[in-house]
């Protein structure tokens, strides 16, 4: 058995299709429940930071939640922006509104110990992940935490940072730096290579509280509002395939393709499918000819040519039937009848003279069937 043909386009159509269900899927938030540490303010357990937002509340700062279609934060609404372990990738889009929020003055505390969600963040500020910490005490240094004092923090499982030109430690483990910070326009960039210190269960350890308090003091002076990031925790609308293709570079670059194919077909003329083989006509019967020429002959209005066919099958057929020459003339015929059947050669005489004037349709298809009644009785 002979196999369909696949149609090119269509298998193109189906990967695109496929793709982009793929993209889609990859883009949505996970709505899977994380059983560690989440640094979101959201979380009331021992690994979130719900107790920090209300420490930093409790000091007099006001605090707000970055979330909503896009992450985009702004000077007007808080002097300070705290990223805690982003679950989402950091986008470029994202790194290039981080960092013109510090050109317009702003403060940015980025805490993780995974590098993969925040490269292109770190790899717009110079900034890298390096091996763990040696010691799960850091040694904080420099006038940022000169009130209230915070001396050493208690880090956890964090990372060393690998650090590029113009960054100040701020916090070392004796080996490398586990904070730093730089100034970047007008504002602050501060990055710490744990997220420990903001969670629930690390705020009583050493100088953890004050640590974070001291972090957030710099809204306190501009008399801004701490802001959490929680954008990047999920707390967003889930991206539709739409939202996929207008805002992604992959899905641009599949609505081009799509693009292309369909100018391909409409300026190509090509067949969307199998080309579908024609359905024949059947033949036509030998009455649909003779019924079209009866037509022919109904609307030209030439009844005689009909009647004079009809008269000359009558006197051929008469004339064999009395063993007389087709070509003998009609009267004789009617004579040599007469002899034999006087009432048959006065109805044929009648018929005769009925074939000679023209007739209407209805007297004519009656005279049709009589004489074709007529010739089958003198067959027999």
């Amino acid at each position: 058995m002979r196999r369909p043909r696949i149609d090119p386009l269509v298998a193109l159509g189906v990967v695109l299709l496929a793709i982009t269900v793929v993209l889609a899927v990859i883009g949505a938030p996970r709505n899977d429940a994380d059983h560690g540490p989440t640094a979101s303010v959201y979380d009331e357990g021992p690994g979130g930071a719900a107790t920090l937002r209300r420490l930093i509340e409790a000091v007099g700062i006001r605090t707000i939640t970055l979330e909503g279609d896009r992450f985009a934060p702004s000077l007007s609404s808080a002097g300070v922006v705290f990223m805690l372990r982003p679950s989402e990738l950091v986008t470029v889009q994202d790194a290039a509104a981080v960092r013109a929020y510090l050109h317009e003055g702003g403060t940015v505390v980025v805490a993780h110990d995974f590098e993969l969600l925040l490269e292109p963040l770190l790899e717009s500020i110079d900034a890298h992940f390096a091996q763990g910490v040696s010691s799960q005490r850091s040694r904080l240094s420099g006038a940022l935490f000169a009130a209230p004092p915070a001396r050493e923090i208690d880090t956890g499982p964090g990372r060393e940072l690998r650090l590029g030109a113009g960054w100040d430690p701020i916090g070392t483990d004796g080996r490398g730096p586990t904070a730093a910070m730089r100034s970047e326009g007008k504002g602050t960039l501060i990055v710490v290579g744990t997220v420990a210190p903001f969670l629930t269960s690390g705020l009583p350890n050493a100088d953890n509280a004050r640590f974070v308090v001291d972090l957030a003091r710099v809204a306190l002076a501009s008399g801004g509002a701490v802001a959490f990031d929680e954008y990047h925790h999920g707390v967003h609308p889930p991206p539709s395939i739409l939202a996929v293709i207008e805002r992604t570079w992959p899905g641009r670059a599949l609505l081009f393709a799509f693009i292309v194919v369909f100018a391909y077909v409409a300026l190509t003329g090509r067949r969307l499918g199998p080309p579908q083989p024609l359905d024949p006509r059947p033949p036509r019967s030998s009455l649909e000819y003779v019924r079209g020429l009866a037509g022919l002959v109904r609307r030209a209005g030439h009844q005689e040519i009909v009647r004079d066919r009809l008269r000359r099958e009558l006197h051929s057929g008469l004339a064999r039937r009395t063993g007389l020459d087709p070509a003998t003339g009609f009267e004789q015929i009617v004579a040599r009848i007469r002899e034999g059947s006087p009432g048959r050669a006065d109805e044929i005489a009648v018929l005769d003279a009925h074939l000679r004037r023209r007739l209407h349709e209805p007297e004519l298809v009656r005279t049709v069937a009589r004489v074709a009644t007529l010739l089958r009785e003198e067959a027999t």
